[in-house]
């Protein structure tokens, strides 16, 4: 008994392991490799990343998460224009623009009842939406006048 048991420990030992490894596109983050990666490692992490249909890019912390944290961090301070953003993230998979509120959107959760809200006051006003895990937890960046003005996660909490 005691050795079927030590077997399952240590099959799901590698399993865990061999998983890990599998969806591991970052250094760790506390490694001086990971302090070295700059915005554009960020955003080529994040692109070959986003196109992989893998679960394990969709827990807390993985390194999807942790790209897109960083691409959020660095881009949010203002300084960056939409060009640089798409530039380093590729096209967003949803815009929420004037046109997309005239025609009407499913208001989702609070982030775009405050994108609506905030296109119908300042139609130069557009929303980028970059899935994380879908709808249910997204980044998102405010633009306006061609400048990100801020960045934000949408999480469900589901």
């Amino acid at each position: 008994m005691i050795g079927l048991l030590a077997l399952i420990v240590l099959s799901n030992t590698a399993y865990s392991q061999q998983k890990h490894t599998d969806c591991q596109y970052l250094p760790d983050k506390s490694s001086l490799a990971f302090q070295q990666l700059r915005l554009r490692d960020f955003g080529k992490a994040y692109k070959k990343m986003r196109t992989l249909d893998k679960v394990c890019l969709r827990h807390w912390e993985s390194d999807l998460y942790i790209a897109m944290d960083e691409l959020k961090n660095e881009l949010g301070g203002g300084r960056y224009s939409l060009h640089q953003l798409e530039h380093c993230m590729g096209v967003p998979d949803t815009i929420i623009d004037a046109r997309r509120v005239e025609q009407g959107i499913r208001l989702r959760d609070n982030v775009l009842v405050e994108a609506v809200t905030k296109i119908k006051e300042n139609q130069d006003i557009v929303y980028h939406i970059y899935f994380w895990r879908s709808w249910h937890d997204y980044l998102y960046f405010v633009i306006a006048n061609n400048r990100i003005v801020k960045t934000d996660w949408y999480f469900a909490y589901e």
